[in-house]
């Protein structure tokens, strides 16, 4: 498969990439910061970022959560025990769950479904010998993975959807003048900006966000202890068994209120998701001064219920002392606006794990901080988003019809974050099963009644986050299905390096009959003196791509030299002499190249690599050593010579194995070519279509 690698490497030490520096050259390093990487500082100013990025969204819930549980004016008891309900949700399910365990779970800082989904394929490989059994589990996993996945994303599109539009319909409630339509149109407009400062990178919006958030934070404690001085006696809700009678007195209309309850942890996702723009310890610091923030703003709202029970209808703004309202309805406003920021970075490091994963096809990447490589931003993805939450306003054109589609999607990503942790505490760390069901049995219990109650809403408008989360998995599926269809097929077209010196021995392989082609090609065929140098680039650095056996086969010329080459990036910020050049032995002239860049350089472009490869290849005669880059490449004439990939269906394939083979098609040309940033010049290129049956 003519392409370059696209998944990130295993970090090696940085010196492994700098050994081959030239005389005298020092390697690129970042800007020199106060804030260093492993130091206590940095530590802080990580805690510092993540409160503009992870908090934002579960941060803004007292705007709703309580006003959302009652219909109508509440008892003092019914107030306790919803309260209760919501501090020992919090509890539960961020601290306990979350900040407690999931957070151990990272794959080399990364965090996410994929992320578990990962270690978990790890651990089976370990435990499980049988190879039907072990795959069979594996592609289970896989399944269950993609919809956990698609559930987020269905999220990451409405929640910046309610946030913005709930904070702009706020102002008509003080302001009567204020329609629909212009809700609608400040909603659109406000998104656009929102979505257009992403390209600057998670560090540079979080520090313009974080100090509206913490500023945030600090008014929800100080107004909730305001209000709480009013009636302490609600503090008695700590008492979880307050929440118990709460949710079974008045059975099934209580349970029910479970779907708004599980308005106050909507955005607890993103502790996970983010976890490779930040690190653990970061979301730990933060989530030590949030929590009490959000439990002090709901123990004050409800002893200002206790007081008056009128105040349900709009609970947050009429529990701000008048002086206030004004200044914290901007605030609330702006921090409900950045509150879609939790998920949007989610949705970056999700995508970014996908494509390492082949289940989305290829997009850019920008790496957005030279400290942290899982900090990026896909502008693909950012400017798709932005039209579909524009769309999503703009059809749903009111907050409550929004609500009643929000719920479902968040709720069913809990539970099988917690069905996966659960097989990762056994095939991972290696802890007893019975630890495994312990976990399971407890927050699986609670993970499934949030579903269970808000699938009530399926009707009324839950029905569209599903939708979504089963397109969004059914695009993963095939895509995902389809790369490794076509990636056997390939592997059979190719050939192994090792394998090219099958002339004139009697070993067997998968590939005999073409390893024994090859080598004769390569060394029968006429050598072309107008073809002095073809690189000819792979993904792999121990195959013969198809595109030059292809090339071979139906063309009797064979080129004075030939570099295989294969452009890397690892997990390093610079890793700028990582050039490495050798002959493949028993072939004259054919070279193995591989490049390795790291994730916050650019790319070397494809001149640079064909003057590289014609010094270390000989490829000069001694009187043109000191020439330059240009009068070299006008020497060598080098020809680039790439792979098209293209699929199609088998005469006798059904309608469904044809309509499956389109939509891979489609996705294939929106995949974007990872020799696009090489520069190839297109007098110098040679593109060969490498065509495969599925």
């Amino acid at each position: 498969m003519a392409q370059t690698e696209v998944c990130v490497q295993p970090c090696k030490p940085i010196e492994d990439y700098q050994s081959d520096l030239p005389m005298g050259q020092e390697p690129k390093k970042p800007k020199s910061s106060c804030c260093q990487p492993g130091t206590r500082s940095y530590q802080f100013y990580l805690s510092y970022l993540t409160l503009g990025v992870i908090y934002g969204d579960i941060g803004t819930s007292p705007l709703y959560t309580l006003s959302s549980i009652f219909t109508s004016p509440p008892a003092e008891e019914e107030v306790i025990g919803a309260l209760s309900a919501i501090l020992w949700t919090l509890i539960v399910v961020v601290l306990l769950k979350y900040v407690c365990c999931i957070l151990l779970a990272d794959d080399h800082g990364e965090g996410g479904t994929f992320a578990l989904a990962t270690l978990l394929s790890r651990g089976l490989r370990k435990k499980i010998s049988h190879n039907g059994l072990f795959h069979g589990l594996d592609t289970v996993f896989a399944l269950i993975s993609i919809l956990g996945v698609s559930a987020v994303l269905a999220d990451g599109v409405l929640t910046p959807a309610i946030s913005v539009m709930g904070a702009v319909q706020g102002l008509a409630v003080e302001f009567e003048e204020i329609t629909t339509n212009i809700v609608v149109g400040v909603s659109c407009a406000i998104l656009v900006l929102f979505f257009l400062p992403q390209k600057m990178g998670t560090a540079r919006v979080s520090i313009f966000f974080s100090p509206i958030i913490i500023l945030w934070f600090f008014a929800l404690a100080a107004i909730g202890i305001y209000n709480l001085t009013q009636a302490p006696h609600v503090l008695k809700a700590f008492s979880p068994h307050h929440a118990v009678l709460f949710l079974s007195e008045r059975g099934f209309e209580s349970w029910a209120n479970l779907g708004a309850i599980f308005l106050c942890v909507t955005g607890a996702e993103a502790l996970f998701a983010d976890l490779g723009h930040f690190n653990a310890n970061a979301i730990r610091m933060s989530c030590v001064f949030v929590i009490p923030s959000l439990m002090l703003c709901y123990c004050g709202q409800a002893a200002a219920l206790t007081k008056d029970p009128e105040l349900i209808a709009n609970t947050f703004y009429k529990t701000i002392p008048h002086d206030l309202f004004y200044p914290m309805l901007v605030l609330a406003t702006l921090a409900a606006i950045i509150a879609s920021q939790a998920l949007v970075t989610a949705t970056f490091s999700i995508i970014g794990q996908a494509m390492r994963l082949n289940y989305v096809p290829r997009l850019t990447v920008c790496y957005t901080d030279k400290r942290e490589v899982g900090q990026i931003y896909i502008p693909e993805i950012n400017y798709f988003m932005m039209v579909i939450v524009v769309a999503v306003v703009a059809g749903f054109q009111n907050v409550t019809a929004l609500g009643y589609a929000y719920g479902i999607t968040v709720s069913l990503a809990f539970l099988i974050t917690a069905v996966f942790f659960a097989v990762v505490m056994c095939v991972h760390f290696n802890l007893h099963w019975s630890l495994a069901v312990i976990f399971f049995a407890f927050f699986g219990f609670v993970d499934a009644n949030f579903l269970a109650a808000n699938l009530l809403k399926f009707t009324t408008g839950g029905w569209f986050s599903i939708m979504i989360t089963l397109v969004l998995a059914t695009v993963l599926s095939i895509w995902r299905y389809g790369r490794v269809k076509m990636m056997e097929a390939q592997t059979k077209m190719t050939v192994l390096e090792s394998d090219l010196n099958l002339l004139n021995t009697n070993n067997s392989s998968n590939n005999r009959e073409q390893s024994e082609d090859l080598p004769l090609l390569l060394q029968k065929t006429d050598i072309n003196s107008a073809m002095n140098l073809m690189i000819c680039f792979s993904s792999t650095t121990e195959r013969v791509p198809a595109a030059l056996v292809h090339f071979l086969k139906r063309m009797s010329i064979r080129p004075r030299v030939l570099a295989l080459v294969t452009v890397s990036v690892v997990d390093i910020p610079y890793a700028t002499s990582s050039f490495h050049c050798h002959k493949i032995s028993g072939f004259d002239n054919i070279y193995r190249v591989i490049f390795y860049h790291g994730y916050a350089e650019v790319p070397p472009e494809a001149s640079k690599i064909a003057v590289q490869i014609a010094i270390e290849a000989n490829c000069l005669q001694p009187e043109s050593a000191a020439a330059s880059d240009e009068e070299i490449l006008n020497t060598v004439d080098p020809t680039y010579v790439v792979g098209k990939d293209r699929v199609y269906c088998a005469n006798n394939s059904s309608i469904l194995h044809r309509v499956f083979v389109s939509v891979f098609n489609v996705l294939l040309k929106v995949s974007r070519s990872p020799l696009a940033s090489l520069n190839l010049p297109p007098e110098r290129t040679l593109e060969i279509g490498v065509q495969v049956a599925m």
